[in-house]
């Protein structure tokens, strides 16, 4: 079964989401392109007709979690995801070192090595559930606290 998937970001991800659908081949049954076309009004429309998101901690992640989706988020290993990753019952995140890389946040222009590190593979592995072992974070509801699962 192929997944159906909206690509959304500014439009200066045009060409990052090329090379990502191209990765990613087949598992792709639908697509659509609303890369630099969708305002953040109506992503927050369309976010509830969706079964998952993955990205960023960017505002649609935070949308995603508020909303309650499995919300997968990809996050530089230098960022406290106790203090910025999005808050939400079914919120993962998975953070990116890239190996011999000290990333001084301040001194690391974009795009920083350790995003640049993670790999499509890993991306999908992550959104199918494989990526929750090994350190990736997540939001306890009962209490909003995040916890290492």
């Amino acid at each position: 079964t192929g997944w159906n998937v909206l690509f959304v970001g500014g439009p200066g991800e045009v060409e990052r989401s090329v090379r990502i659908r191209r990765a990613l081949g087949k598992p792709l049954s639908r697509t659509r392109d609303a890369i630099g076309k969708l305002p953040l009004r109506s992503l927050w429309a369309l976010l509830p007709q969706v079964d998952a998101f993955l990205g960023s901690d960017s505002a649609p992640g935070h949308f995603a979690g508020a909303l309650g989706l499995a919300t997968r988020i990809l996050m530089n290993a230098e960022v406290d995801p106790a203090r910025w990753a999005p808050l939400g019952p079914r919120v993962r995140v998975k953070l990116s070192r890239a190996e011999g890389h000290v990333c001084a946040r301040s001194a690391c222009p974009p795009p920083c090595p350790n995003m640049l590190s993670l790999s499509v593979a890993t991306a999908l592995a992550f959104v199918r559930g494989a990526g929750e072992q090994g350190g990736a974070a997540r939001v306890s509801p009962a209490r909003g606290r995040r916890g290492v699962r």
